[in-house]
């Protein structure tokens, strides 16, 4: 593994374990994810099972995964655009290809998306109809709505992006090594992890998020890693879904 951005020499030993040793990507997701879960039970503890509770604790340990990745670059010398996402050099042209390159990018994942529900709908006899109690706070309230859109845009769009395309095929194809199938590997593991992370959403959910995450993580790949491809398709997909079930209540 190398560093492209600062000299072995200018870090310090753990930050040069890390990069030497690939085992140290293993050890580094296990650390990012099992800091989100004691952060995730401590929240739920103390503020309890509500909703409120749950969304909070959600929010805390995205946060908590999005600071233990970024000290994971801090400590081996990198940048955030060592996962896909840059910020600098913004210019018209940037903008208009990554828009360009994300609307076939959140049309092929919704494709998924709702593939996976129209198949399990038939396997199915009696599918459970969908509960929208806990966004009933939403009912007849459009500036709800604003927010929480404006919410998910940054714990769902952006966060997850970072987390399961850009941190997590980028450590575990570091881990698999020189191999031919490593990046495949890390596609495949990337999108199973996202699928099982929305638990909450059931079977079904983790099936159609596993769809959604697969064709996203190939799509992060397809663009050269840029990231803010992924993250507009997977923020025009939270936008939907939310003005959807706005519309349903």
């Amino acid at each position: 593994m190398e560093n492209k951005h600062a000299p072995h020499s200018e870090i310090g030993s753990l930050g040069n374990w890390l990069l030497t040793n690939r085992k140290a990507g293993i050890a580094e997701i296990i650390w990012v994810f099992g800091g989100a879960f004691v952060v995730m039970a401590l929240v739920e503890m103390l503020l309890g099972g509500t909703p409120a509770a749950q969304q909070a604790s959600v929010t805390a340990a995205i946060i908590t995964m999005l600071l233990l990745l970024w000290a994971g670059l801090k400590l081996r010398g990198q940048r955030l655009t060592h996962f896909g996402l840059k910020f600098g050099a913004i210019s018209v042209r940037s903008v208009t290809k990554a828009v360009l390159h994300s609307i076939p990018t959140f049309l092929a994942a919704t494709l998924a998306f709702v593939a996976v529900a129209s198949l399990i709908g038939l396997m199915v006899t009696s599918p459970d109809k969908a509960d929208y109690s806990a966004f009933a706070y939403l009912k007849d309230r459009p500036w709800a709505l604003a927010g929480s859109i404006v919410t998910l845009w940054f714990t769902a769009s952006f966060a997850e992006e970072v987390i399961y395309r850009g941190f997590l095929i980028t450590r575990i194809a570091e881990v698999a090594g020189d191999h031919r199938h490593s990046m495949k590997l890390a596609v495949l593991l990337s999108s199973i992890l996202f699928g099982l992370a929305h638990y909450a959403w059931g079977p079904a959910g983790i099936l159609q998020t596993f769809a959604m995450g697969l064709v996203l993580a190939i799509a992060y790949l397809k663009s050269g890693k840029n990231l803010w491809v992924t993250i507009l398709a997977h923020a025009y997909m939270d936008t939907a879904l939310l003005v959807s079930i706005y519309f349903s209540l």
